[in-house]
């Protein structure tokens, strides 16, 4: 099947405290209809890893004060 539409979520992220941690998912929408989670194939990186920090399961941690874009 073909790859349709990829979609990340939560769309948006706002981590308040440092610490704070959230779990990104990646999932894949193919034309048989099928919906298949793509995390695990997923490479992740933060724009500003004093602020954010992400692994490669897509976890996000707060770090540091500031704005940082998660790129997958």
């Amino acid at each position: 099947p073909e790859l349709l539409k990829i979609e990340i979520t939560p769309r948006q992220r706002v981590l308040k405290q440092q610490g704070d941690r959230q779990q990104t998912f990646v999932r894949g929408t193919f034309s048989d209809g099928s919906v298949r989670d793509l995390t695990e194939l997923t490479v992740f990186s933060s724009s500003n890893e004093n602020v954010a920090r992400v692994n490669e399961h897509g976890l996000i941690e707060k770090v540091g004060r500031g704005e940082s874009a998660v790129l997958a």
